[in-house]
């Protein structure tokens, strides 16, 4: 084996596991979808889950006997809102050269 493929991938926080379970629970998740989807355990599920439940962030539904989480309303729109906003970001980040040449911010920036 090789050093890259002994090595481990990196630790998530807090808010890392709780967007991948935002980003899982979108339409009607069982814990176990979740759980795999999120490459998650029980253990470090349930916390998370909890305080996103807590602040209403996520909902539990009965869905043919099962239950099942799903994004609240409110929530949806901030998500779609956030994914947006990464995306302008994102897009902006790529072609930063090309916009500071097409608004010739480079003569700006250097004060002349």
């Amino acid at each position: 084996m090789t050093t890259k493929q002994m090595e481990k991938p990196p630790r998530r926080n807090k808010l890392i596991i709780s967007a991948e379970i935002i980003n899982k629970a979108k339409v009607d998740a069982l814990k176990t979808q979740i759980i795999h989807k999120a490459h998650l355990n029980f253990n470090q599920l349930n916390q998370p889950l909890k305080l996103l439940m807590a602040t209403k962030i996520l909902a539990k539904t009965k869905n043919n006997d099962k239950e099942v989480y799903n994004l609240t309303q409110k929530s949806t729109q901030k998500v779609e809102d956030l994914t947006r906003h990464e995306q302008l970001r994102c897009l902006i980040k790529r072609n930063h050269r090309g916009l500071q040449a097409a608004f010739n911010l480079d003569s700006v920036k250097g004060g002349t």
